[in-house]
């Protein structure tokens, strides 16, 4: 399970917030103990009595807060029966139920994964692996995209695009989460390097690769 990111003095208190809340609702909410519906909800007020975030003084404001300023949107909250609830998107290594987390299977233009020259090294040859997570993640535009919110880390080196109808037509499933990301699992967690179309530097160079048949 991916640690808990300790404090930090030098990010903002809403950053201090954010972390804590991406650990808890991504990773560790059942080996903290705080109740996870089966689609990734957590109740604020649980959210708020779990010691990192009562160490932070954190409240319902300051939660808002946190949700309304994150770039990626990274988090959602929802009034259930009365109550206010809280996830994330996407990211989990904590099983959470697709089909009440993820939206209907949609095709985009372009889908595009972003990763390091280092990891490169193996993705040109085992593909891309969803590693610890639930899924593989992929943005729907290239970097500079303004409408491109998440998905890829901005300093991203090597951009890998995948043929989506390709992959679709082999059995490969996509789903959109709710900040417009594409999430797959793959086949056994991995999309091979056949579905590979392009693949290029953050610069738009053209990385050459021996693409494998089908």
């Amino acid at each position: 399970m991916k640690p808990y990111v300790q404090k930090n003095k030098k990010d903002s208190p809403l950053v201090q917030q954010s972390k804590a809340m991406s650990y808890l609702l991504r990773h560790g909410a059942q080996k903290e103990g705080i109740p996870i519906r089966q689609d990734g909800f957590v109740l604020v007020q649980d959210l708020l009595n779990w010691k990192s975030m009562a160490n932070l003084k954190a409240n319902v404001q300051s939660i808002r807060n946190v949700v309304d300023n994150n770039d990626k949107k990274r988090f959602e909250l929802k009034e259930i029966d009365g109550q206010l609830y809280i996830r994330c998107v996407q990211g989990h290594t904590i099983e959470i139920n697709e089909e009440e987390l993820l939206g209907e299977n949609t095709q985009f233009p372009v889908i595009v994964h972003g990763t390091y020259f280092q990891a490169w090294e193996l993705i040109k040859n085992t593909g891309l692996n969803r590693m610890a997570r639930q899924h593989i993640h992929f943005a729907v535009g290239l970097p500079g995209n303004d409408a491109v919110i998440s998905g890829m880390r901005n300093t991203c080196e090597v951009i890998i695009e995948v043929d989506m109808e390709r992959a679709m037509k082999a059995g490969i499933e996509f789903y959109v989460s709710k900040n417009g990301v594409v999430l797959s699992s793959g086949i056994d967690g991995v999309i091979a390097p056949q579905f590979f179309k392009r693949v290029t530097t953050r610069k738009g160079q053209d990385i050459h690769f021996q693409q494998q048949q089908i």
